[in-house]
């Protein structure tokens, strides 16, 4: 039996968003830390793999979780940024993702914790065998 190993879809999710990095606010980063404070008019996108549901002996169907995160205020460009990255990530396709489909929907929020605004959603992204 052939057994496969698969891309990271974190790193491939993260790589690619990052090319895309002029159509955000200035200074917004891409990563999978997250963030505890923001200065105002900063935004952080994080990526975070939630799992691999399906998993095939050629294919891997894994679910990327992104939460775009805004300085205390910044709710409303939280959201629009949230939005522009899934359009970004359902347009993905590399030598590892050969498509990337929509998941949960954004959901807008404020975490309890820092104040800091966020908007999440969710994408299933087939990966190839590396």
């Amino acid at each position: 039996m052939t057994v496969y190993v698969f891309a990271d879809p974190l790193r491939e999710a993260i790589d690619y968003l990052e090319t895309k990095a002029a159509e955000y606010p200035a200074g917004t980063v891409v990563d999978a830390w997250f963030p505890t404070s923001l200065a105002a008019g900063k935004f952080h996108v994080q990526v975070a793999w939630d799992g691999t549901p399906g998993a095939r002996q050629q294919a891997e169907g894994a679910t990327v979780r992104v939460t775009a995160w805004g300085a205390k205020g910044d709710g409303r460009d939280t959201n629009a940024l949230a939005s522009l990255v899934r359009k970004h990530l359902l347009e993905l396709a590399s030598a590892s993702v050969w498509r990337v489909l929509p998941g949960a929907g954004r959901t807008p929020g404020i975490d309890p914790d820092t104040g800091l605004p966020f908007c999440t959603f969710t994408v299933s992204a087939d990966i190839r065998p590396a």
